[in-house]
């Protein structure tokens, strides 16, 4: 992650505390470990523009592998085939 040099975000990302409670949340939102990284740099603010997009597809593909998981005919097809719905994951390819 960048941030503009001097910005409250910059100084604030300096605390390891906060970088495990990021890596930590990260982890338990994909499911994968990520590691991140804070630099300083010019013109960063175009950089988490970027990465909010990303966060939001991730966002979006988690709601709809929720919707998927608790639709209707999702669950009937699960029952007929005998298969308890809750060992089920769904994971959707990104369109």
């Amino acid at each position: 992650m960048a941030f503009t040099p001097g910005s409250l975000e910059s100084d604030s990302v300096r605390d390891p505390e906060k970088k495990k409670s990021l890596e930590a949340f990260l982890l338990s939102s994909f499911e994968r470990p990520i590691t991140v990284e804070f630099i300083e740099r010019a013109g960063a603010e175009q950089e988490t523009i970027f990465a909010r997009g990303e966060i939001k597809a991730a966002e979006d593909r988690r709601k709809r592998e929720r919707a998927t998981a608790e639709h209707p005919t999702v669950k009937s097809a699960l029952r007929i085939f005998g298969i308890d719905d809750s060992s089920v994951t769904t994971k959707l390819k990104d369109s």
